[in-house]
């Protein structure tokens, strides 16, 4: 049974017209009418309900069919969008609930992957940081210590605090940077102990 079958298995004329014309019908001998619903000029009743073959025939606008293309004309959408509507309704099960959960588990296993992605860069970014703070620690002691017995002049110390100010502001940055902005700076930072152990060598 396709969607079509199984709303209109499910729901009566009647039922839709109450629902979305938001009215009663009135009895004329064995007929049942309602003012039209896709027409503001129907003073009175002219949209037929039969309640036999579950149709409507409106005299005014001329649209006639079934409880789905009732719908569909109201709302001026179209016959699947009205079928579901009505499903969704009235808690009719047209096989969308089980495409909406697989979409829910894909969207639940993608948040967590994203999660643990983010709590891996967020390590790799903290780690980082530690070891930036554990240098300029090291740099500071050693200045302390070198910088009393060698010349201002000295090419060590010179080294030194050029590292020492390179490092600060690479901890400034680190810290003032968004999550993108501390990944450039780690690759920037692996970059240049690369090119140093190059140099070195």
């Amino acid at each position: 049974m396709d969607k079509f079958e199984i709303v209109k298995s499910q729901v009566k004329i009647l039922d839709v017209v109450g629902r979305y014309a938001r009215c009663s019908p009135i009895k004329k001998g064995r007929l049942l009418y309602i003012c039209s619903p896709f027409s503001s000029k129907d003073s009175t009743p002219s949209c037929q309900i039969f309640v036999e073959t579950d149709s409507f025939r409106c005299f005014s606008s001329g649209y006639s069919g079934d409880a789905i293309s009732f719908v569909s004309r109201i709302y001026n959408i179209k016959n699947i969008a009205a079928a579901e509507m009505i499903a969704r309704d009235f808690n009719i099960d047209i096989g969308e609930g089980k495409k909406e959960n697989q979409k829910a588990v894909a969207l639940e296993k993608q948040q967590l992957d994203t999660k643990e992605k983010t709590k891996k860069l967020l390590n790799s970014i903290s780690l980082v940081y530690s070891n930036l703070c554990d240098k300029y620690r090291g740099y500071e002691n050693a200045i302390r210590e070198i910088g009393f017995t060698l010349a201002p002049n000295d090419w060590l110390l010179k080294e030194m605090l050029l590292a020492r100010n390179r490092l600060e502001i690479l901890l400034e940055n680190f810290i003032d940077a968004n999550v993108e902005g501390k990944l450039k700076l780690i690759l920037l930072e692996e970059k240049t102990q690369c090119q140093k152990q190059i140099h070195l060598k």
